[in-house]
């Protein structure tokens, strides 16, 4: 069954319906927030305190720490900080709520069915989610008097080129829920989407990685007797789209870079350091350090923008920076 659901639970408060309490309700309802003549707000915290609380709230949301999250942004809002920092730590208490519910609730995440494919072809994705919740959940494709639920999939392209460069293009996509969803305990469901992977005719000389993140944005969300309308955040997924004919590098990668770098032939050295990156990293920045020793080329610039994405490295377009790094590192620079 190809389905997908979603569930929020109660969290730090928020009412059912609600991303969380309105400007207004938080005004009413807390009597430290003063407010100036014409209806401007005047702050009661120090700003100094608010940003080292907005600080501390950040850092939290990197640890996937949410309740801490919600804890720190609950005591700081009610302590009538400055509208700017206000504003930045409701966005982050939606991202911790979102948190939340996939850990405790529902796991979303973008499964592509391969993780490379020929720029001509398509990217098929499953849009995935288990329900880890005590509960049956439904998501229905249309609740009274609202939107259709939907994926909101944010896509980014990167081209990697054998000169260096790297070109990004991002977009938004829209998949709508085709049916209701229903999950039991423990169970999954899915909906299949598929993009084109480029056109063979938009060539560039190299490869390129679609990455892609978004959340479920569903009409409602239903739980025992319980209705939500929070988004769900999708864990992220990537793929790479490389030319045609890729297919007998990827037999061979580490052998392909030797035989390419002395042919001259730069996108198979660049697409062939890619693939070896992916099983043996190491012995793939080794073998391509070995190439920066030797007498100038024009492969050179190819090798280093191989290095660059291999490592995460930036020496720009410096032989001997780059083989003084390995050198110092042992050989040991990459995982």
């Amino acid at each position: 069954m190809k389905t997908i659901l979603v569930i929020a639970l109660s969290l730090a408060g928020c009412a059912a319906g609600k991303e969380g309490l309105s400007e207004e309700e938080i005004l009413s309802q807390n009597p430290v927030v003063n407010r100036l003549p014409g209806g401007v707000e005047a702050s009661v915290m120090d700003a100094a305190d608010a940003e080292a609380a907005l600080d501390r709230a950040r850092r939290a949301l990197l640890r996937e720490e949410y309740e801490q999250v919600l804890s720190i942004v609950r005591e700081t809002l009610a302590e009538g900080p400055p509208r700017e920092i206000a504003r930045s730590l409701r966005a982050i208490r939606v991202e911790a709520r979102r948190g939340l519910l996939g850990r405790k609730v529902l796991e979303a995440r973008i499964l592509p069915e391969r993780d490379v494919c020929v720029r001509g072809g398509e990217i098929v994705l499953e849009l995935a989610v288990r329900n880890v919740s005590p509960q049956a959940v439904s998501v229905l494709r249309r609740g009274p008097g609202s939107s259709v639920s939907v994926f909101v999939l944010d896509v980014v392209r990167r081209d990697f080129d054998i000169y260096g460069n790297v070109l990004s293009f991002e977009n938004r996509v829209r998949v709508p829920l085709p049916e209701d969803l229903r999950v039991p305990v423990g169970g999954r469901a899915s909906v299949t989407y598929r993009m084109p992977a480029g056109r063979v005719e938009d060539r560039h000389l190299g490869f390129s990685e679609v990455s892609f993140g978004g959340v479920l944005r569903p009409a409602v969300i239903l739980c025992g007797d319980e209705r939500y309308y929070s988004a769900v955040k999708l864990r992220e997924a990537a793929v790479r789209v490389f030319p045609p004919g890729y297919e007998p590098i990827a037999k061979d990668p580490l052998g392909t870079l030797a035989t390419a770098y002395r042919l001259g032939a730069r996108e198979h050295l660049l697409i062939a350091a890619e693939l070896a990156g992916t099983f043996s990293r190491p012995q793939a920045v080794a073998r391509l350090v070995s190439f920066l020793r030797g007498p100038e080329t024009a492969s050179w610039v190819t090798v280093m923008a191989a290095l660059r994405r291999l490592t995460g490295r930036s020496f720009g377009n410096r032989a001997q920076a780059w083989t003084a790094w390995w050198r110092e590192e042992g050989g040991h620079g990459v995982e």
